[in-house]
């Protein structure tokens, strides 16, 4: 769980991404889904391969549990 957490906070940290808990990073686009595939493909990123376009249900839950980090 925390692994999770921490790559949805590492990526929303981002300048230009977008996070929420309904459609997690919202990808739409062809070259929104390119960039995405390059982000996901990079070491450590698997873990937000299933919110490309849907939330996690427990992130808020986590957030008050874990500090990011």
């Amino acid at each position: 769980l925390k692994k999770t957490y921490n790559a949805i906070e590492t990526y929303w940290s981002q300048s230009r991404v977008h996070w929420n808990n309904n459609h997690g990073t919202n990808i739409m686009g062809d070259v929104a889904k390119i960039v995405w595939d390059g982000y996901i493909s990079e070491k450590g990123n698997k873990a937000l391969k299933p919110f490309c376009n849907k939330g996690w249900e427990y992130y808020e839950k986590i957030q008050q549990i874990f500090p990011f980090g």
